[in-house]
């Protein structure tokens, strides 16, 4: 309820079982069709409902309501993460519906895979700056490797972090979703550097091939708070990473200003 609150979201406006209706009477056209299939594809290799067919046919029928009625956000893959998290936590199809359609609504979720994920590559450059002014000798290790934000941060991002979702996860994954919901992308990148800086002492001592497993596979299994629900703990050294106000827009202008003059030499 105060999800709905915060995002100014009238979830009585959109019926969830009429735009349903629309789908199956096959109101769609060439390009919704095209969707369907790749959100099947994925839904399909959703790990943890591989027996549970209803469980997929539900967030199946949820994904294409999404896009029927965002077309101009369309689908990415991981959006899948976000409803199986969210229909396991609220045991719901209509809420998950609701909860998601609201995100994708009233954050700023889909800029982020819009305009052939312009604001990604942002946060890709964003947060690699970030790695410097934070954890400098983490930086030099990662940049020495080759390993740039944009081989890992991306599931952190478009998941919001639930891409390797168990259950004992779900009461630290919600508030994931309340920071989100609260603080918008910001809280994505303060989790995504403090979970650097918890791991930098293990990550220092990794190469290639092992910085980049841990940092897209094992990160969350392996990441205690996450495991344990340990939510004080996770506040405690969420609120440990303080980043200035304007800090982010400042190197986000940054990016665009360098983006414009790469550009211009290009155009040359």
């Amino acid at each position: 309820g105060m999800w709905f609150y915060y995002l100014k979201y009238d979830k009585n406006k959109i019926k969830y079982k009429d735009i349903l209706k629309q789908i199956e009477i096959g109101k769609v056209d060439a390009k919704m069709k095209a969707l369907t299939d790749i959100i099947m594809l994925d839904v399909n290799r959703t790990y943890f409902i591989k027996e549970q067919k209803e469980k997929r046919e539900i967030i199946k029928n949820i994904l294409c309501s999404l896009i029927y009625i965002y077309p101009n956000i369309g689908y990415c893959q991981g959006m899948n993460f976000i409803c199986q998290f969210l229909l396991e936590a609220t045991k719901d199809e209509v809420k998950t519906f609701d909860i998601f359609s609201a995100i994708l609504s009233k954050t700023k979720y889909g800029n982020l895979i819009t305009d052939e994920f312009s604001l990604m590559k942002k946060y890709f450059y964003v947060f690699e700056r970030l790695i410097i002014l934070y954890l400098p000798e983490l930086a030099t290790l990662l940049k020495q490797n080759n390993v740039f934000p944009s081989y890992y941060i991306s599931p952190w991002f478009i998941t919001l972090f639930t891409h390797s979702y168990g259950e004992n996860q779900t009461k630290l994954l919600l508030r994931i979703f309340d920071l989100f919901i609260l603080d918008g992308w910001i809280a994505i990148i303060k989790i995504g550097l403090m979970l650097l800086k918890h791991y930098q002492k293990i990550l220092i001592e990794m190469n290639f091939e092992e910085l980049l497993n841990f940092l897209i596979n094992d990160l969350k299994e392996k990441y205690d708070f996450f495991n344990n629900n340990n939510y004080e703990k996770f506040m405690e050294l969420y609120q440990e990473i303080k980043i200035p106000k304007g800090l982010v827009s400042n190197i986000g202008n940054e990016y665009e200003l360098e983006k414009k003059i790469i550009e211009k030499q290009i155009k040359k």
